[in-house]
C-alpha cells in the first residue's frame, strides 16, 4: 500500500512539473489524491515506526517529494496549516529509526527551519516547525547512546547557523507583530533553547543563539513574560562560549534590568556575571560588587545583608571607573539606580554618593573637551518619542564599548553615558512618589550642573543654581517649606523669561517634575505650591513650539483619566495652558512654510448677529495656520466634548471654561455653531427641580459669561428669557441674571453693558415690582427655592449703576422707579422703592464714570426739582436752575419716561426721589478730599449750601435728616455762603434739638451733629441763655442713660469754645464718673478726651483740681477692669500734659495707689498699665520726689516685710530702666536681699514636686521672679556686672532655679543664662577673658559647671509646659553650653572621664556627679558611682566597663545627646522640633570630627521617627523637619559616615525590636493565661476606639 501510494505520488507529481503533456491529466483533483496519499503515509508512520519498509520505498517516496522539498519554503510558508508532506517528515522526527532517513535529502532540514524567516508564515506552521526541531533533539535510544549525538550531528547541528538566523528572524516578525499578546518565547521554544544550548559550542553559534534571546528580556515585558527566569537560565548555560559582541549586548541588557527589576532577577544576573568573569578575569571585580551590591542576609529570610551592601559602595570610588570601562561601570550605575528608590536611608545615600562619584570622573574626563552642540541633545531626546530608541541608545552604547575598549574612556564614551543614562533616569527619578527620592535625583541633577559644566544641556541650567541656599532652585523647588518651592519656581520662570532654557530640557526634565509636585497637596493648604506649578506649567508652555505645546495639552488631557481626584487642578492648567497660546499670525516654528498660505481668521471680529444676539469689538484679526486650526477641532475639542458633561443632568464649571477659550480660538463659523449649543444646554439645566443641579448650571453659566465678556452678556440675558418664562423659572430668572452680574461685574469696565441696560433693567423691575415679587410674599411659595427666599434684583440694580456710563444712563436707572411711583400706596410697596433707589444709590457710588461736575449738576437738578415741586404741589419740575443750566455737562436727569404717565398732581412719595439725591451727595461729600485752592470746586459746593438750607424746611423727615448730614460734611469747607446762611441754619438746628421729644431718633443725632459742626466751623454764636437751655435738655439730662455720644460730641464743641456757665463744671463731674463707670468703650474715650480738654483748659482752683485727682485715685480700685484702665490711661495723659509743678506736687498722691495696685490687681493687662504709668511717673517727675520714690523703694526691698518684697522689686526695676547708669551707686543695696530671697526661693521648693496646677502655692516664688525681673534689667543697662565675683553667688542661685517647679522662673532663668552667655562671648572675641581651656575662665563657663547647665536645660526641654519663644531660648542655652564642652574636651589632654575627674577639685566633681546623675541615664549612673567609690579607694565590687574609661569627648557629651534622643522620641511637638533644630545647630558648630562619635545617638530618634517607629503618631510636618535634619546631618558627616551609623542604628533598632518580640513569645508560652488575658484587653481597646470614632462621625453628621 505505501509503494503503490509512492507511485501514485510521483506520478501526481510529475503531471503537476508538466513532464505529460495531456492537459487532461492537470486536475484539481489530482492535489487532493496526492495529498490524501501523503496522510495515508503519515498515519502509517506514526502507528509503525519501528517496521522496515524497505529501500524501495524510500527510493520512490523521496524521488516523487523532491520537487515538493525545493519550493517547500515558499508553499509552506503561505499555509495556514502544515501540508500533508509536512506532516510526515513530522511524524519522522519523532522516530529514532525513522529520523535517520531525513538525511538523505540535504536540502529538507534547512527548507523546513527556513520556514521560520518567511514573513506569512502562520503560527500553526511555527508550531509544527518547532515540534519538528524538538522531536529530532529529544530523539532518545537506550540501546545506543552514541546513535543520538550522530543523527543529531549529521541530521541538525549542520544547520544550526540556519536554525537560529530563522529563530532570530521570528523573535523581529513577532515583536514588529501588531500581536501584543506575544511578550516572549513559550514553554516550546525555551525547550528547544535549553537543548540546543549544550550543543551551542562556537561563539557564532552561540552569539546568534543569545540573540535569539535577549529580545525577550525587554524591561517593559518582565511583568508579562512568566518565562523570564527560565530565559535567564538558559543565558546561564550559555555563558561560557560567548563571544565578545555577545557578552556587551548581554551587559547592557543587563544594565537595564538591573535599574527596576525584582530580587529574583537581579540573583540571577548575579550569577550570570560570575559565571561570565570565569572567562572574562576584566570582568571579575564589576561581578564581585554586583554581587555584593544585591547580597541576602543568611540569617533572615527575604532580608538584606546590609553590611555586605555598605562595605561594596565604599569600595565604588572615581577611581575604579576608569579601571573597569563603561559596560561594566553601566552595572554598577544601574544597580545605584534601584538603590536611589530604596526605602532604606542608608542605601538611597551610598547609591548616591556613588553617582556623584561617576559624575566627578566625569567631569576629570571632559575638562579638556569642545563643548558638545545642544541641537545633539535635543535631537537625543526627540529619539526618545521614536519606537526603536531603546534598541538605539543599547546599540550605540554597545559601539562605543567595542570601539573604545573596556578599560580606556573616551570624551564621547562618558557623555554618551550621561546623556542616554544618567538623564534619563534623572527624568523618572524627579517624578517618583516619595519626596525623598525626588529630592536624592534634584541633587544629583544639581552636581551634575555644576560639575559637567563641558556639556550643554547642563551648562544652560547654571543659572539656576546660586551660592546662596535660600536662592538656590535645586534646592528650594523641594524643601520642607512650602513658600520656598514657590520662591524656587519664581525663580525658574525668570530665568525662563530671560530666555536660557532649551525645549528639550523643558519637555524632558522640568514639565515632569512640576508634573509631580502639582498633585502635592501635603502642607499646602493654601494652594500656594499648586498655584506657582500651574504658573510655571503655563510660562513654559508660553515658550516652546507648536509640538511641544500640543504635547503639554494633551498630557494634561490624558492625566484626566489617571488623576480623577485632580480634575479640577488639570482643568485649572488647561485652562492656563490656553491662556498661553501663541501661535497667532503663523508663528508656528513647526509649521512648514508653505503651509502658511493657508490661513483661517477667528476671534473678535464680525457684524451683529440679530438673531444669536452676538457681539464682536474691535477690528483686529486673529489669524492662526490651517494645520493648527485642524488639530484644535479633531483632536482637543473632542476631548473637550467628552468632559463637558460630567453627569446625565450636571456641568461641570471649569470644562465650560475651557470649551469657551477653546472656541476663542477656533473660526467663526465654529463659534457661533458651537456657542449657543453650550449656553443652550446650561440654560435648560436652570429649569431642573433639584436645587444642586440648578446651582451646578448658574455657577457655569457665569463662569462662561465671564470668559466670555460683557460683549455676550446680553446674547446669555435673550437665552434666559427665552428658556425660563413661567411660574418658578420666573425667580430662577432674577436670581440667575444677579449671580451672573455679580460673577462678571469684577472682569467688566463701566459702560460695557450700556447697549443692554434696558433689557437687564426689565429683568429686575419685573423681579421686584411684578407678579414674581407678590409670589415671593407667600410663605408657601418663598420657602419652597432658595431663588423664593429672597430678591436678589436690587442687588442686580446695584451692579447695573456701578458698570454704566454715568453721563449717558443715568436718567434710565431712574425710569422703573418713575413707573412705579404711583403703586406705592401700602407702605410695602413704599419700601420696594425705597430700597431700588438705595441700591441704586450704592452702586452709582462705586461707578468709575461718574465725574464730580456731573453728579454735582445730577444731584442738585434732583433736588431744587423736588423743592419746587413741595413748594407748587406740582409733580416734575420742567426747568433748571439758570445758575446750574449752563454747566458743561452731558447728564439730563430728564427723560422721556416709558409706560404710564406720571404727571398726575397726586402721585405719592415723590420726595424719595430727593431723598435719593440728597443721599448720593451725602456719600460724595464723606468721600471727598478737598483742595481749599480749588476755587472750582468751591463754585460748584457753595449753592448747596442756600439749597440746603430750604431743604430743612421740609416736611418730609428723611429729605431734613439727610439735609442735615449734608450741610454738615459742607461746614468744613470755606464756602462763601456759608457765614452768609450760618444764622438761618443754626436758628433751624437749635430749635430741631430743643422741640425733639427723643434723644435717640436719628433726626436728633443729625441735627447735634450739625450743631456741633457750626459750633467748630462757623462763626456762630450762642447766649449764655441758650446754652443753659441746651443743658438742660433732655439730651444733657439722661447722660449716664445714652448709647450714643452725641451728647458727649455737642459737650465737647461747647468746651472747645470755652463757652462758660457754672452748669457745665456739674456736668463735667458726671463726665468723669461715666468714665469709669460706663462699660462701652467709645463713650470711656469721649469722656476721657472731655475731662482732659476741661482740665487744662478751664479755671480751675487748688480744691476742685485736687479733688478730680482724688475721684481718679479712689477709683483705681474699680470693681470692673475697664473703669480702672479709663482711669490709668487719663493718669496717663495728666502726667504727660500737666505742668510740671504740678506733678511734683502729686507725685506721692498718685505714686503709692499705684504700688498698691501693682501687687494687688489681679488683672494682667492692669498691672501692665500701671507699670507703664510708674514708669512715666518716675520719668517725668523732678530730682527730689524721685530720690523720694527711690528711698521707699530700697526701704522696703532691704526691709524684713515680706509682702514689700515683691512690690520694690517690681518698682525698682521701673528705676532701673529710668535711671539706667545712675542706678550703679545702689546695685550693693539690693545684691544681699537678691540673693536672700533666691535661697528663700530654693529653700520653699524643697525635693518634692508640686502636683499640676500647684505651683502657684510655693512660697517665694514670685518674690524670687521679680527680683530676677529686676536683675535682668540690670544686666541690661550694665552688661558688665554679669562677670564680677560678687554675683557668682546669684548665678549659682539662678542655675539651681533653671529646675524649679515654677514656669515662670524657669523662664527667666533661662533668659538670664542667656544674657550671661552673650556676654561671656563678646568678651571672649574682645579678648578681655582667656579662653576657655585656660582654666581662668568665669565660672558659668567651667567645664563641670557647664556640664551641669546642659542637663539643666535638657530637663527644661523635657517639661510639658513649654512654648516656641522658650524652647528658642533654651535651645541657644544648650547649644552654648554643648559647644563650650566641646571646645574644652577638644584642647584636654586627658584622654578619659576618670583622669579628668581627678583633677578637679571637690566642688567640680561634685558637679560633675550631679549632673551625670540629673541626665538620668543607665551609663551615667554607673560611671557616678564607679567614680564616688574610686574616690574612696574601693572599686572591688566593679567589673571591668568600658563606660569607666571611656574617650572624654564621649563621656562628657554622650549623655546629652542621649537625654535630648529621648525626649525627642515622646514627640511632644515643640520639644521635638527644639531637638530636631539643636541637631542641625551643633552638627554646623561641632563639625565633621566632632560630630563623628555621636552620629549614632544622633540618628537613632531621627531613625526611629522617619520610619515609623518611635511607637506614637507622627504628624507629616514632624517627618518632613527629621528627613531635612537627616540631610543636614549627611552633610555635615559625609556620606560614608552617615551610611555607617545609619545602619548601625537600624541593627540596633532591629536587635531590640527582635528581643522583645522574642521575650513576648517565650511569656505567651510560659503563661498562655497570661497572654490570652492581654490580647483581650488590647482587643477591647481598640473596640472602645472604634465606637468612640464611630460616635464622632455620627456627632459630625448630626
Amino acid at each position: 500500500m505505501l509503494v503503490a501510494s509512492g507511485i501514485q505520488i510521483r506520478s501526481v507529481t510529475m503531471r503537476h512539473e508538466g513532464k505529460d503533456k495531456n492537459p487532461a491529466l492537470f486536475l484539481s483533483g489530482m492535489k487532493d489524491l496526492r495529498s490524501l496519499c501523503l496522510k495515508v503515509i503519515s498515519i502509517v508512520l506514526n502507528k509503525y515506526d519501528s517496521i522496515d519498509y524497505g529501500t524501495n520505498f524510500w527510493n520512490i517516496f523521496f524521488t516523487a517529494v523532491k520537487p515538493l522539498v525545493e519550493k517547500f519554503t515558499q508553499e509552506s510558508g503561505s499555509n495556514e496549516t502544515p501540508s500533508s508532506l509536512f506532516i510526515c517528515f513530522l511524524e519522522m522526527s519523532k522516530s529514532l529509526k525513522l529520523a535517520s532517513f531525513l538525511q538523505r535529502e540535504k536540502s529538507l532540514v534547512p527548507n523546513i527551519l527556513s520556514i521560520l524567516s518567511v514573513k506569512s508564515v502562520s503560527e500553526a506552521m511555527v508550531s509544527a516547525i518547532l515540534s519538528f526541531v524538538e522531536n529530532l533533539l529529544n530523539l532518545e535510544d537506550g540501546n545506543d547512546e552514541d546513535q543520538e549525538n550522530v543523527l543529531l550531528q549529521e541530521i541538525l547541528l549542520p544547520h544550526l547557523d540556519i536554525l537560529f538566523t530563522s529563530m532570530q528572524n521570528l523573535v523581529q516578525l513577532r515583536r514588529g507583530s501588531k500581536r501584543k499578546r506575544i511578550t516572549g518565547p513559550g514553554k516550546r521554544e525555551l525547550r528547544i533553547f535549553k537543548l540546543l544550548g549544550k550543543y551551542a559550542t562556537r561563539s557564532e553559534v552561540v552569539n546568534q543563539f543569545v540573540d535569539c534571546l535577549l529580545p525577550f528580556l525587554d524591561l517593559k515585558k518582565v511583568s508579562k513574560n512568566e518565562h523570564f527566569m527560565e530565559i535567564l537560565c538558559v543565558l546561564k548555560e550559555v555563558s561560557p562560549a560567548l563571544g565578545d559582541r555577545s557578552v556587551l549586548k548581554m551587559l547592557t541588557m543587563f544594565s537595564s534590568l538591573l535599574t527596576s527589576s525584582t530580587l529574583d532577577i537581579r540573583v540571577a544576573i548575579c550569577d550570570i556575571l560570575k559565571g561570565l568573569s570565569k572567562v572574562d578575569p576584566s570582568l571579575a571585580l564589576p561581578a564581585k560588587l554586583v554581587g555584593d551590591l544585591n547580597a541576602i542576609s543568611l540569617s533572615t529570610v527575604g532580608e538584606s545583608d546590609y553590611d555586605k551592601r555598605l562595605a561594596a559602595y565604599e569600595q565604588i570610588s572615581p577611581q575604579l571607573f576608569s579601571q573597569i570601562g563603561e559596560p561594566y561601570t553601566l552595572l554598577i550605575l544601574s544597580h545605584c539606580v534601584y538603590d536611589m528608590s530604596s526605602e532604606d536611608l542608608s542605601l538611597r545615600h551610598s547609591a548616591s554618593s556613588c553617582l556623584l562619584s561617576f559624575i566627578q570622573f566625569s567631569a576629570s574626563v571632559l575638562e579638556s573637551e569642545e563643548v558638545m552642540q545642544q541641537d545633539d541633545f535635543e535631537d537625543d531626546l526627540k529619539s526618545e518619542k521614536k519606537p526603536n530608541h531603546i534598541d538605539t541608545v543599547k546599540q550605540g552604547l554597545l559601539d562605543s564599548c567595542i570601539n573604545d575598549g573596556c578599560g580606556n574612556w573616551s570624551k564621547v564614551s562618558v557623555k554618551h553615558v550621561i546623556y542616554k543614562f544618567f538623564l534619563a533616569h534623572v527624568k523618572k527619578g524627579i517624578t517618583s512618589s516619595e519626596t525623598s527620592i525626588q529630592r536624592e535625583w534634584v541633587a544629583l541633577l544639581r552636581s551634575m550642573v555644576l560639575s559637567l559644566s563641558g556639556i550643554a544641556t547642563l551648562n544652560e541650567c547654571k543659572p539656576l543654581s546660586s551660592t546662596d541656599v535660600e536662592v538656590d532652585f535645586f534646592n528650594n523647588i523641594l524643601h520642607i517649606q512650602k513658600h520656598r518651592r514657590s520662591r524656587a519656581m519664581t525663580r525658574f520662570r525668570n530665568i525662563l523669561d530671560a530666555g536660557n532654557l532649551s525645549e528639550g530640557n523643558l519637555m524632558q526634565i522640568f514639565v515632569p517634575l512640576f508634573f509631580s509636585l502639582l498633585f502635592e497637596a501635603k502642607g499646602d493648604r493654601e494652594g500656594n505650591v499648586v498655584n506657582s506649578c500651574l504658573e510655571t506649567l503655563a510660562c513654559i508652555a508660553g515658550h516652546i513650539r507648536w509640538d511641544s505645546y500640543f504635547s503639554l495639552l494633551m498630557r494634561a488631557f490624558r492625566m484626566m483619566a489617571s488623576k480623577e481626584d485632580n480634575s479640577n487642578i488639570l482643568i485649572r492648567l488647561i485652562c492656563s495652558i490656553l491662556d498661553k497660546f501663541h501661535f497667532i499670525d503663523g508663528m508656528s516654528s513647526t509649521v512648514e512654510p508653505e503651509k502658511h498660505d493657508i490661513q483661517i481668521e477667528i476671534g473678535e471680529t464680525a457684524v451683529d448677529n440679530p438673531d444669536m444676539g452676538l457681539r464682536r469689538n474691535g477690528d483686529n484679526k486673529n489669524i492662526i495656520s490651517l494645520e493648527i486650526q485642524e488639530r484644535l477641532q479633531k483632536c482637543v475639542l473632542p476631548e473637550i466634548n467628552k468632559l463637558m458633561i460630567s453627569h446625565s443632568n450636571v456641568v461641570n464649571i471649569s470644562v465650560s471654561r475651557v470649551a469657551l477659550k477653546l472656541l476663542k480660538l477656533m473660526p467663526l463659523e465654529t463659534m457661533e455653531s458651537e456657542l449657543p449649543r453650550i449656553i443652550q444646554n446650561i440654560a435648560n439645566l436652570l429649569k431642573s427641580r433639584p436645587h444642586s443641579v440648578r446651582d451646578e448650571a448658574r455657577a457655569c453659566l457665569a463662569a462662561c459669561a465671564k470668559e466670555l465678556g460683557p460683549q455676550y452678556l446680553q446674547f446669555i440675558v435673550k437665552t434666559l428669557q427665552t428658556t425660563l418664562t413661567r411660574g418658578y423659572e420666573l425667580h430662577v430668572l432674577g436670581y440667575t441674571v444677579n449671580f451672573i452680574l455679580l460673577k462678571v461685574s469684577s472682569s467688566m469696565d463701566t459702560g460695557d453693558i450700556d447697549y443692554c441696560v434696558q433689557q437687564l433693567l426689565e429683568v429686575a423691575e419685573n423681579d421686584i415690582m411684578g407678579e414674581v415679587a407678590e409670589e415671593k410674599e407667600v410663605e408657601k411659595i418663598s420657602f419652597k427655592m432658595k431663588e423664593t427666599r429672597s430678591t436678589k434684583s436690587f442687588e442686580s440694580l446695584q451692579l447695573i449703576a456701578r458698570s454704566i456710563t454715568f453721563s449717558t444712563h443715568a436718567s434710565t436707572l431712574l425710569v422703573p422707579v418713575r413707573r412705579n411711583l404711583h403703586r406705592t400706596l401700602t407702605p410695602k410697596e413704599k419700601v420696594k422703592i425705597e430700597s431700588m433707589l438705595r441700591y441704586l444709590a450704592t452702586g452709582l457710588q462705586a461707578n468709575a464714570s461718574v465725574s464730580q461736575t456731573d453728579l454735582f449738576v445730577f444731584v442738585y437738578g434732583l433736588i431744587d426739582d423736588g423743592i419746587e415741586e413741595e413748594k407748587m404741589g406740582r409733580k416734575t419740575a420742567l426747568c433748571i436752575k439758570p445758575g446750574l443750566a449752563s454747566s458743561t455737562s452731558s447728564v439730563s436727569y430728564k427723560n422721556s419716561m416709558e409706560g404710564p404717565a406720571d404727571d398726575k398732581l397726586d402721585t405719592p412719595n415723590r420726595y424719595l426721589i430727593s431723598v435719593f439725591a440728597l443721599r448720593l451727595l451725602e456719600n460724595h461729600l464723606k468721600k471727598l478730599k478737598v483742595d481749599k485752592s480749588d476755587q472750582y470746586l468751591i463754585a460748584m459746593l457753595d449753592p448747596f449750601i442756600e439749597l440746603l438750607g430750604h431743604c430743612l424746611k421740609s416736611k418730609y423727615e428723611g429729605v431734613i435728616s439727610h439735609s442735615v448730614k449734608c450741610l454738615a460734611c459742607l461746614l468744613r469747607l470755606p464756602l462763601p455762603s456759608i457765614d452768609i446762611h450760618s444764622s438761618n441754619i443754626t436758628s433751624s438746628v437749635f430749635n430741631m434739638v430743643l422741640t425733639s421729644g427723643k434723644s435717640d431718633s436719628p433726626l436728633m443725632q443729625s441735627s447735634v451733629n450739625l450743631l456741633v459742626m457750626l459750633l467748630r466751623h462757623a462763626n456762630t454764636t450762642i447766649s449764655n441763655d441758650q446754652l443753659k437751655m441746651l443743658l438742660q435738655c433732655p439730651l444733657f439730662i439722661d447722660l449716664e442713660s445714652i448709647s450714643n455720644t452725641i451728647a458727649l460730641s455737642l459737650l465737647k464743641a461747647i468746651v472747645r469754645r470755652k463757652l462758660l456757665v457754672p452748669d457745665l463744671y456739674d456736668l463735667v463731674t458726671r463726665v468723669a464718673h461715666l468714665m469709669v463707670t460706663s462699660q462701652a468703650l467709645l463713650i470711656r474715650q469721649q469722656c476721657s478726651q472731655l475731662l482732659l480738654q476741661f482740665l487744662l483748659d478751664y479755671p480751675l482752683g487748688a480744691k476742685r483740681l485736687q479733688q478730680h485727682l482724688d475721684f481718679l485715685v479712689a477709683n483705681l480700685s474699680y470693681e470692673h477692669t475697664s473703669g480702672r484702665e479709663a482711669v490709668l490711661e487719663m493718669l496717663h495723659v495728666i502726667i504727660l500734659k500737666f505742668p510740671s509743678n504740678v506733678v511734683d506736687e502729686q507725685a506721692e498722691t498718685i505714686f503709692l495707689p499705684l504700688v498698691t495696685r501693682l501687687v494687688n490687681d489681679s488683672d494682667n493687662q492692669v498691672r501692665a498699665m500701671v507699670g507703664t504709668v510708674l514708669k512715666v511717673l518716675i520719668r517725668r517727675v523732678s530730682q527730689r520726689p524721685l530720690q523720694r520714690m527711690l528711698v521707699f523703694s530700697l526701704s522696703w526691698y532691704t526691709g524684713e516685710k515680706q509682702q514689700l518684697w515683691r512690690p520694690a522689686a517690681q518698682v525698682l526695676g521701673l528705676l532701673i530702666e529710668v535711671m539706667k547708669k545712675s542706678f550703679q551707686a545702689h546695685i550693693e543695696d539690693v545684691r544681699p536681699r537678691v540673693i536672700h530671697i533666691l535661697k528663700c526661693a530654693l529653700t520653699a521648693d524643697g525635693d518634692g514636686k508640686p502636683e499640676v496646677g500647684e505651683e502657684d502655692m510655693l512660697a517665694f516664688w514670685q518674690e524670687a521672679y521679680y527680683s530676677l525681673i529686676m536683675l535682668e534689667k540690670l544686666m541690661l543697662q550694665f552688661p558688665e556686672i554679669s562677670l564680677h565675683k560678687d554675683i557668682e553667688e546669684i548665678w549659682d542661685l539662678i542655675c539651681s532655679l533653671l529646675v524649679h517647679p515654677h514656669m515662670w522662673l524657669r523662664n527667666v532663668c533661662g533668659r538670664l543664662m542667656a544674657t550671661y552667655f552673650t556676654v561671656s562671648a563678646s568678651e571672649i572675641n574682645m579678648g578681655n577673658q582667656t579662653n576657655i581651656s585656660s582654666g581662668k575662665t568665669a565660672m558659668l563657663l567651667q567645664p563641670s559647671r557647664l556640664l551641669l547647665l546642659a542637663a539643666y536645660f535638657c530637663h527644661q526641654l523635657d517639661t510639658d509646659l513649654l512654648d516656641e519663644g522658650t524652647s528658642d531660648v533654651v535651645v541657644k542655652n544648650l547649644i552654648y553650653a554643648t559647644c563650650a564642652l566641646h571646645s574644652f574636651v577638644k584642647s584636654r589632654q586627658e584622654t578619659d572621664l576618670s583622669d579628668f575627674f581627678f583633677t578637679l577639685d571637690a566642688s567640680n566633681q561634685s558637679l560633675i556627679l550631679k549632673a551625670f546623675s540629673f541626665l538620668g541615664s543607665k551609663a551615667c549612673r554607673e560611671v557616678c558611682t564607679y567614680l564616688v567609690s574610686r574616690q574612696c579607694g574601693d572599686v572591688s565590687n566593679f567589673e571591668e566597663n568600658e563606660n569607666f574609661n571611656q574617650d572624654l569627648k564621649i563621656s562628657l557629651l554622650e549623655p546629652i545627646f542621649k537625654k535630648l534622643g529621648k525626649v525627642a522620641l515622646k514627640v511632644r511637638g515643640v520639644q521635638t522640633k527644639s531637638i530636631f533644630e539643636w541637631y542641625k545647630a551643633i552638627s554646623l558648630q561641632m563639625g565633621h570630627e566632632g560630630i563623628q562619635s555621636h552620629g549614632a545617638t544622633i540618628l537613632l530618634p531621627l531613625y526611629k521617627i522617619t520610619e515609623g517607629f518611635a511607637g506614637k503618631m507622627i504628624s507629616g510636618d514632624l517627618k518632613l523637619l527629621a528627613d531635612d535634619v537627616l540631610c543636614h546631618v549627611k552633610d555635615i558627616m559625609g556620606v560614608e559616615s552617615f551610611v555607617q551609623a545609619y545602619n548601625l542604628v537600624r541593627q540596633n533598632v532591629k536587635a531590640t525590636r527582635d528581643k522583645r518580640k522574642k521575650i513576648e513569645k517565650i511569656a505567651a508560652i510560659v503563661n498562655p493565661m497570661r497572654h490570652a488575658q492581654k490580647k483581650m484587653k488590647l482587643t477591647g481597646k481598640r473596640q472602645a476606639q472604634k465606637k468612640k470614632k464611630i460616635l464622632k462621625k455620627k456627632l459630625r453628621r448630626g
